[in-house]
């Protein structure tokens, strides 16, 4: 799955591009990083309510938050 290898990769602006379904569609992943805004409410200390009254998950600056898949099929219909 092309999330987890962009989880084991140190940050960066990368991509992931894959052909799948027999090479007939493309799919590019693109990671989207913890970034300090984010750690309001996704930040530290993991398990204190934040600003919309759920829990943090203790993540810090520059963790993988999570990705935007895009697939297009190569072949037109």
């Amino acid at each position: 799955m092309a999330v987890l290898r962009l989880s084991g990769r140190p940050r960066a602006d990368a991509y992931v591009s894959e052909l799948t379904d027999g090479g007939r569609i493309l799919r590019v992943v693109m990671p989207i990083y913890y970034e300090t805004a984010c750690l309001v409410c996704h930040g530290e200390p993991r398990g204190m309510i934040d600003i919309s009254g759920y829990p943090k998950e203790g993540h810090r600056e520059g963790d993988l938050a999570g990705a935007i898949t895009v697939s297009t099929p190569l072949t037109p219909k």
